[in-house]
């Protein structure tokens, strides 16, 4: 064995060692448009020619070969009729299905993958939205190496502060994310330009679609709005496919390779961000005592759709399993919230009660009346309707005013 050779077979044993075995994967993001190119959130396709489109679907998608196939705009039925299973009929080729819930605006993202071990996964709204826009995650292990994998969905071009929409996204996906070391980010983005992922590649992502590879309108692309967007991983096999009998959107694929070969993140978090509190009890933290939340902020929502205020908590009624905590916001129009927390196995559930105004007098980190609370049901629709969202421990994330 020459000297070349023999320095080659020893680094592949070290990245063996390492990783674990890994070697570069395939990984893919399809906005599939609901099964009506897009000009529906429900399939346009007739239960009649199931096999025909079944056959269009996995010839299209089979031979990209992606471990992890990210999809937005999904539909777990692929017909009219409701009879074909979208995880067995078009997803049939992987073994780990993670599919989202439809929501008022039909953004829904989910999860297909081969050869991982799922640790834990969720679905977290943006908010500030217009749409139902969210991120669905799984972190798994791939090939002994922990991973945080995220198929996404940002705000469409329809609201007139949509930009800031995006950005204010793009921020909260950032910090759910935290520091976590591998991270693999796919989605519809709907950026108007690159400049709109600048933030993620300021935090140390990587861009497999710099701005350069189109992938919308499928059958005459002239827009970069979809991409794969990667920390921990060198990307390399870019590629756009398009078939625009399927979906207004290209498939948008890359390989991935290890870079961090920490085989697991013990100290990191994982995303904080929760649906919106209603009158449903929802969970809102997995794996918490209640003892140990000692403060609490918020963000309120007025009746426009991008106006937030920051709240801050004061627990009121407290017991060793529950409390009360009434938000208030301060400015000129104080928005005040009342929740109910309480203990429920190893997680914290809460919901949202009564919502209203505070005029004139400021009871901002003091017990306010309840009387306060009596002008409607905090009910936090898609508008964000006297809504709570985002509920986090202070500790963790400040409020300074």
């Amino acid at each position: 064995m020459n000297a070349r050779l023999a320095a080659m077979c020893a680094a592949s044993l070290i990245t063996s060692l390492v990783y674990g075995g890994t070697g570069k994967f395939t990984v893919a993001t399809w906005n599939i448009g609901h099964f009506s190119l897009g000009v529906s959130s429900v399939s346009k396709l007739p239960a009649a020619e199931g096999d025909k489109w079944r056959e269009a679907y996995r010839t299209f998608i089979d031979p990209v070969g992606a471990r992890i196939m990210l999809v937005e705009e999904y539909s777990p039925y692929m017909d009219t009729e409701k009879t074909l299973r979208t995880p067995e009929t078009v997803f049939g080729g992987y073994q780990l299905a993670l599919e989202g819930s439809s929501g008022g605006g039909g953004h829904v993202n989910s999860i297909f993958a081969n050869d991982c071990t799922l640790t834990d996964s969720g679905v977290y709204a943006y908010n500030c939205h217009f749409q139902n826009t969210n991120f669905h995650y799984m972190l798994a292990t791939i090939d002994g190496l922990e991973t945080l994998v995220i198929a996404t969905h940002l705000e469409p071009d329809w609201p007139k502060n949509h930009v800031e929409m995006r950005s204010e996204q793009i921020s909260q996906l950032l910090e759910a994310v935290g520091d976590f070391p591998r991270v693999i980010i796919g989605g519809d983005w709907n950026v108007d330009s690159v400049d709109e992922w600048k933030p993620l590649a300021n935090a140390g992502f990587t861009l497999a679609n710099d701005g350069s590879m189109k992938t919308w309108i499928a059958w005459n692309p002239k827009e970069a709005i979809d991409s794969i967007i990667v920390k921990g991983f060198a990307v390399s096999d870019m590629r756009v496919h398009s078939d625009g009998r399927l979906s207004d959107h290209c498939m948008f694929s890359c390989s991935l390779t290890p870079t961090d070969g920490r085989k697991t993140m013990s100290k990191s978090k994982l995303p904080r961000y929760e649906p919106f509190l209603t009158t449903e009890e929802r969970v809102v933290w997995k794996n918490t005592d209640i003892a140990t939340i000692k403060d609490l902020s918020a963000t309120l929502y007025d009746r426009g759709i991008s106006t937030q205020f920051f709240a801050k908590g004061v627990i009121v009624d407290r017991t060793p399993l529950s409390f009360v905590v009434q938000f208030q916001a301060r400015g000129l129009s104080c928005r005040a919230v009342r929740a109910y927390f309480r203990q429920k196995g190893s997680d914290i559930v809460a919901y949202a009660d009564k919502a209203g105004f505070v005029d004139g007098e400021s009871y901002y980190g003091k017990r306010m009346p309840d009387e306060l609370f009596k002008h409607e049901l905090a009910t936090a629709k898609d508008y964000g309707e006297y809504g709570v969202c985002r509920i986090v421990p202070s500790a963790s994330y400040s409020i300074v005013w």
